[in-house]
């Protein structure tokens, strides 16, 4: 057998090249070099950063062609946009105001329906957290 993780690795033919695949893939072929029957099944990919003082933060697919639903929020200092396809959130940007982006991630790896709350997910006031 053959175990591979992290930036040496790629899977369905895309390197992943970032820490938190790196971690997962590293589990999971540590659980099977050592007998386990785990199935490595992609990373979401997300990253954050700070430009010029302003956190950035994206995950998924952004959609740059527009081709699903979204929904976008702006106002002077921030712009967010939740990509949505088949009433799943898909991909996220968040500029400025990355609060509730580990929330957005696991909702994008677990393919949460968001179908009744989708309108709101993005409005002022909404609690990521609850």
């Amino acid at each position: 057998d053959i175990y591979a993780a992290g930036d040496v690795a790629e899977f369905e033919g895309m390197p992943y090249g970032i820490w938190p695949a790196a971690m997962e893939q590293g589990k999971i072929a540590g659980n099977n070099m050592a007998g386990g029957d785990m199935v490595y099944e992609g990373t979401v990919m997300a990253n954050t950063l700070k430009v010029v003082g302003v956190d950035l933060a994206s995950a998924g697919n952004i959609d740059a062609e527009n081709e699903f639903e979204s929904q976008v929020f702006t106002d002077e200092n921030i712009y967010k946009k939740i990509v949505i396809e088949n009433d799943k959130i898909t991909g996220c940007i968040m500029l400025g105001d990355t609060k509730g982006f580990s929330i957005m991630t696991k909702a994008i790896s677990e393919r949460v329906d968001v179908s009744k709350i989708k309108n709101q997910i993005l409005s002022a006031g909404f609690n990521f957290d609850g």
